[in-house]
C-alpha cells in the first residue's frame, strides 16, 4: 500500500496540469476553427493531411481529462455566461453553415437554413437576456 501512495500525484501537480489542460483546450479550439476555415477556403488542405476528426478527438480527450482532474480536485465551476465570445462564434458558425450548404439541393438548403435560423433565434434570446 505504501508503494501506491508514492505513485499518487501531488495536488500541486494536478492543479498545474489542470490549468495547462485549460490552456491546451483554448489552443486546440483555435486550431480547430482555423483548420476548418482553411479547409473551407482550400478544400482538402487540412482534411487530407491531418484530418479534422483527429483534432476533434484531441479536444474531446482534453475535455475528458479536465473533467477527471476537476473531480479529483473538487473544482467548483462558476455559472457565468461569457457573452463577449458568443458573437464571433456565431459569425464563424454562420460562415460554416453557408459554406456547407453551397452544393446541396435547394429543398435541403431551405430546411437547413430554417433550422439554423431557429437555433440563431434561440441563442439570441439566450445571450440577449440581461440577468
Amino acid at each position: 500500500m505504501a508503494m501506491l501512495n508514492k505513485l499518487k500525484p501531488s495536488e500541486k501537480f494536478l492543479k498545474i496540469t489542470y490549468k495547462l489542460l485549460y490552456d491546451l483546450l483554448l489552443i486546440l479550439g483555435a486550431f480547430f476553427i482555423a483548420s476548418m476555415l482553411a479547409d473551407g477556403l482550400l478544400p482538402g488542405l487540412i482534411s487530407d493531411l491531418v484530418g479534422l476528426w483527429k483534432i476533434a478527438v484531441a479536444i474531446l480527450f482534453n475535455i475528458a481529462l479536465i473533467v477527471l482532474i476537476g473531480r479529483i480536485l473538487n473544482v467548483k465551476i462558476a455559472e457565468k455566461l461569457n457573452k463577449k465570445i458568443a458573437w464571433p462564434l456565431f459569425i464563424v458558425l454562420g460562415l460554416l453553415v453557408i459554406n456547407s450548404v453551397v452544393k446541396l439541393k435547394n429543398f435541403l438548403i431551405l430546411i437547413i437554413l430554417i433550422a439554423a435560423a431557429a437555433a440563431v433565434y434561440y441563442f439570441y434570446q439566450l445571450f440577449s437576456d440581461d440577468d
